[in-house]
């Protein structure tokens, strides 16, 4: 049976919930597309989009200048570029500003952070203020512990693997076999014993 991990999908848990606007970036995602005209041509690719935005909030979250209240832009923020700095895409573009290795870079964060089996030693770990900021960070939401850590690490996985080699991004029917095929690898590794919370860290030991 193929797993749907469909970022847009309702929620089961509390999942990333922003301290500021006291959204979940799926319910900031889901008021934006209610303002979009119903036209399928418009809304059916959104829900690929949401994803793929919803991981590159996650990733790039520790490194956005704060607003001008000094806290971290929350997810509406990100995709519509409010708080007097752009701070997300253009257009509600997925594209990736920067290289495919930078991407990577930081799923190895999320992906160290999610296998740590004592999330508290792993962020304590961190050198200085800011390293154990962004470790704190990851850890939340990739972390053993964290509500949607699973759901998290697979929509960064979903993200990398639908990364065309020209730059573009998978929509449609490609896409969804692309999310088909990685809940069955996850399926397989979990029937075989491997633990949940370290998908994301063999995924990308796969892909090297």
């Amino acid at each position: 049976m193929t797993m749907n991990f469909n970022y847009m999908a309702e929620p089961r848990s509390p999942g990333f919930r922003s301290r500021e606007s006291g959204f979940t970036p799926a319910q900031d995602w889901a008021r934006f597309k209610s303002e979009v005209q119903p036209f399928w041509s418009r809304r059916a690719p959104m829900g690929d989009i949401g994803g793929q935005l919803g991981a590159q909030y996650m990733l790039s979250a520790p490194s956005l200048a704060k607003t001008a209240q000094g806290d971290r832009p929350t997810f509406g923020q990100f995709i519509t570029g409010t708080g007097g700095q752009p701070y997300g895409p253009a257009s509600f573009s997925p594209q990736w500003s920067g290289s495919m290795q930078q991407m990577r870079q930081l799923a190895q964060e999320a992906a160290s952070a999610g296998a740590a089996m004592d999330p508290g030693q792993y962020i304590e770990q961190g050198a200085t203020a800011p390293e154990m900021a962004r470790r704190a960070w990851f850890t939340s939401q990739f972390g053993v512990n964290a509500p949607s850590g699973l759901e998290n690490q697979m929509l960064i996985a979903n993200r990398l693997a639908q990364q065309s080699p020209t730059g573009a991004m998978y929509t449609g029917g490609l896409s969804q076999a692309i999310q088909g095929t990685l809940g069955d690898m996850y399926q397989k590794r979990l029937n075989r014993g491997a633990a949940r919370n370290t998908f994301l860290d063999w995924y990308l030991s796969q892909t090297e």
